[in-house]
């Protein structure tokens, strides 16, 4: 479930080149050069040849093509893991191919968009909708494999997401590439066809389509990804010597690839390290990938990585790493699952559906009746509603179960907690800082401080005599958090264990001051935000989710 977003390729766009023949002969030839460094994943040679042929562009005002070397510029930005660079040049050029109206470049900037929503924002409706975007302005570029790479893209969202519903998005790439003899759509669409039957837990179907990949990679730029799945599948099949061997040989080219591939790996080695009995070394692999995500500012993967440290630290021994890292999970899963992302992305394929399968009857409106046409368009979307619909019905409970799982594990972690310290070879500096959070975090937990509504950072700082900035940095190093999250965290923790005990029948509206918060509708606005769930609709789900798990008798 790693990413490898396909870039629409820079030949289906064509360079435009004026003067003699001599000129153009020249321009296809950087052009050419270009598309082979972007498809080996020689990212800042890209850079190197493109941006001074970018500044000339602009120089000359030859708006098409800067903004044709600018996307190039900006998606290579974002597959090295600078993002901040990649955003300046799309905010620049979006609205400038906009006016212009150069369809094939819109098509390339929005899938880019879609690519950095994925990396950076960990948004997959907002990724979706731009995906979907692009594909409105393939038409315009008469080239069906633009359709098919971006499709393959809403096939790596769900992967993400992992939602096997992407099965028939990566096959359509897949297939469209053996029927056009063009490998590198098979490559694509067989690495996210593997991945989606992995999520299936299929796999002879994974071991299959990952083995074309596999045969494929030396072709193109991905080796990382595809060792990583294949090591998934390998291991799955119960051939443990050899998902080792090529987990470690995709940790080797670990340099060679994008910060969130090396993340999806750190995240799938450590697991299965854990599963083989080496906690210590998954501990480290994790790290490793947080640290990777951390620094590159990605959200992909990191709050996976946080679990799975989690669990490494626990059977190594060391319970409050355990805790730590696990309270961090919780914060960072509950971003992930929010369901107004959810909702936005289920009405934005609902939609993607409808106009696909509008455009397809347009197709063959010559031969259909006008109104056959219609009572086919609307069985199309009554049929598409009544899917979002049930697929509504769902959400709130799925979304309570996950967090009331969540809840358990870390109760009966506290539980099993003992005293122990860190024991590390720490830096004098380190073990200030610790030993300060550590006193931060007995102020909150003892005296539940959290809960004044006054309560600030200069309050925390003055009731251990220290200052702001000490303590501020403590939180931000042990907690992952800034100040004032860490403490809506420790709040909102609070109330979701109350709402988890059915013992506890506190009134919402007194809940609210009994946590600290100023007023109901902040409290309301903040649970949700955290959970994706009303704090009255979670107390329903969990009495309902504790029913059908203890039945009385």
């Amino acid at each position: 479930m790693r990413v490898y977003v396909a870039a629409v390729l820079f030949v289906a766009l064509s360079f435009p080149c004026a003067g003699n023949g001599g000129e153009a002969d020249s321009g296809m030839g950087v052009f050419s050069r270009l598309n082979a460094l972007a498809n080996s994943g020689r990212h800042r040679e890209f850079i190197s040849l493109a941006m001074p042929l970018y500044r000339q562009a602009v120089q000359e005002n030859d708006l098409r093509a800067s903004l044709l070397l600018g996307a190039g510029i900006a998606e290579m930005y974002v597959k090295i893991d600078e993002g901040d660079s990649a955003r300046k040049y799309l905010d620049t050029l979006l609205p400038l191919a906009e006016e212009a109206g150069y369809t094939s470049v819109l098509m390339k900037l929005y899938n880019i968009c879609g690519m950095y929503a994925l990396y950076y924002r960990l948004d997959y409706a907002e990724a979706a909708g731009y995906f979907l975007k692009a594909t409105a302005y393939v038409r315009d570029t008469l080239n069906d494999g633009n359709y098919r790479i971006i499709a393959n893209n809403l096939a790596h969202t769900y992967n993400l997401k992992q939602d096997t519903a992407g099965l028939k998005y990566s096959l359509q790439t897949y297939r469209a590439g053996k029927k056009l003899g063009d490998d590198h759509l098979v490559f694509l669409g067989s690495v996210n066809t593997a991945t989606q039957y992995c999520l299936r837990k299929d796999w002879d179907n994974a071991f299959s389509y990952i083995s074309e990949a596999l045969g494929l990679v030396d072709r193109f730029y991905g080796k990382v990804e595809v060792y990583s799945v294949y090591a998934d599948v390998l291991s799955a099949l119960g051939e443990n010597a050899g998902a080792e061997k090529y987990y470690t040989m995709a940790l080797a080219l670990a340099d060679s690839a994008e910060t969130v591939t090396v993340c999806g790996l750190c995240r799938s080695y450590g697991r299965f390290l854990i599963k083989e009995g080496r906690p210590s070394e998954a501990a480290d692999i994790f790290s490793k990938g947080i640290a990777l995500a951390l620094k590159a500012k990605s959200y992909m993967y990191r709050y996976e990585l946080y679990l799975g440290l989690s669990e490494a630290l626990d059977l190594t021994g060391d319970t409050r790493g355990a805790l730590d890292n696990f309270r961090i999970y919780h914060y960072l899963c509950d971003s992930v699952f929010n369901t107004e992302k959810e909702r936005s992305m289920n009405e934005m394929l609902v939609k993607y559906e409808t106009e696909k399968t509008a455009r397809l009857l347009q197709e063959k409106s010559r031969r259909l009746d006008a109104a056959v046409y219609v009572i086919i368009l609307m069985a199309v979307i009554i049929s598409a509603v009544v899917i979002l619909s049930m697929r509504r019905r769902y959400m709130y409970k799925q979304l309570v179960a996950r967090h009331y799982d969540a809840y358990e594990k870390e109760r009966k972690r506290e539980m099993a907690r003992d005293a122990c310290d860190t024991g590390g070879r720490e830096d004098s500096e380190q073990v200030r800082l610790r030993a300060l959070f550590d006193r931060v975090a007995a102020l909150m937990q003892e005296e539940k401080i959290y809960r004044r509504s006054d309560m600030g950072i200069d309050m925390v700082a003055r009731l251990l005599n220290s200052n702001r900035s000490y303590v501020s940095a403590a939180v931000n190093r042990f907690s992952g958090m800034e100040f004032r999250q860490y403490v809506n965290s420790l709040r909102i923790s609070e109330a979701v264990s109350m709402l988890s005990d059915p013992s506890d029948d506190t009134p919402l509206k007194a809940m609210y001051a009994d946590l600290g918060f100023n007023s109901a509708s902040s409290f309301y606005r903040a649970f949700q935000n955290a959970t994706g769930v009303p704090p009255s609709q979670y107390r329903k789900e969990v009495r309902k989710i504790r029913q059908e798990q203890f039945p009385k008798t």
